[in-house]
């Protein structure tokens, strides 16, 4: 979702038109490189917060990434050069590379921030409050109607792997309910290797749905389109979780999806 790539994505198109050639310094993704997951991005719901069809985590650095959108989807191509990172290895975490996490927005203030990111950004596309305005955006989620208690306590009999619930409440000072008292959960990682933040945070939305049904609301068209289809990349998900759809319904063809983008991504890596 993070707009940055997508941001060089226009920047390689417009160069490539213009001849302008483009160095490009990389750096480590702060996620690593081994995982790969994530629903397949349909045309329809192209935008900034996703243009092409990459998983959520591709498990790519800038440098690899941009490469691939530039030769597959540049109408254009632009002459291109990536100044790789030395030392950097597909395996290592973002503490093993021995670099500050500085933080890349107010919205991403530390690195546990950036592992539950990939699934807890789906909260935006709902009016639950992420957290924005807090000092754990995307680590919590709540709003002034739910009981924490009792949400913490279901959300863990889900049994999700690396992961557990507290209750815990919050007062955003900004975005969604400023000045309210929400209430809601916490989420603690407990196995990073284990953990699935995409499908564990897909399944957070579903719950607080079911449980919640009549005061859950998705947030409201942005232009003609929903912000969680665009989020989600499809327009499927929503009234499935309307439906009251089993999660293993919403993550489905996601593993197949998966391990093809790994072959596709295989010319473009450039770490071992």
């Amino acid at each position: 979702y993070y707009t940055y790539l997508w941001t060089i994505s226009h920047i390689v198109e417009a160069a490539g038109e213009f001849g302008v050639e483009v160095l490009m310094l990389d750096r480590p993704n702060p996620l690593g490189g081994k995982v790969v997951a994530g629903p397949p991005l349909e045309p329809e719901c192209s935008s900034l917060v996703g243009r092409y069809n990459i998983p959520v985590r591709h498990g790519m650095t800038l440098g690899e990434i941009v490469p691939m959108i530039n030769r597959q989807w540049n109408p254009m191509p632009a002459a291109l050069q990536v100044i790789p990172c030395q030392g950097l290895r597909r395996d290592m975490s973002w503490e093993q590379t021995g670099l500050p996490f500085v933080p890349t927005s107010p919205g991403m203030a530390h690195l546990v921030t950036a592992r539950h990111y990939p699934g807890a950004c789906l909260i935006e596309g709902t009016t639950l409050s992420e957290g924005r305005g807090t000092p754990l955006p995307f680590e919590v989620v709540g709003a002034p109607y739910i009981d924490g208690l009792a949400l913490a306590e279901h959300l863990n009999e889900q049994g999700w792997a690396g992961v557990r619930f507290r209750a815990h409440s919050f007062v955003p000072s900004a975005r969604k309910y400023p000045g309210e008292y929400c209430h809601g959960v916490q989420a603690h990682i407990t196995d990073l290797y284990a953990y699935e933040p995409i499908s564990t945070w897909l399944g957070v939305i579903r719950e607080i749905h079911h449980l919640y049904p009549r005061e859950f609301a998705w947030t409201p068209p942005y232009e003609t389109r929903m912000h969680f289809d665009l989020l989600m990349g499809n327009s499927r998900a929503r009234p499935a979780i309307d439906q009251d759809a089993p999660l293993s319904a919403l993550i489905a063809g996601w593993q197949e999806y998966g391990a093809q983008f790994e072959k596709d991504r295989q010319p473009y890596l450039l770490y071992e």
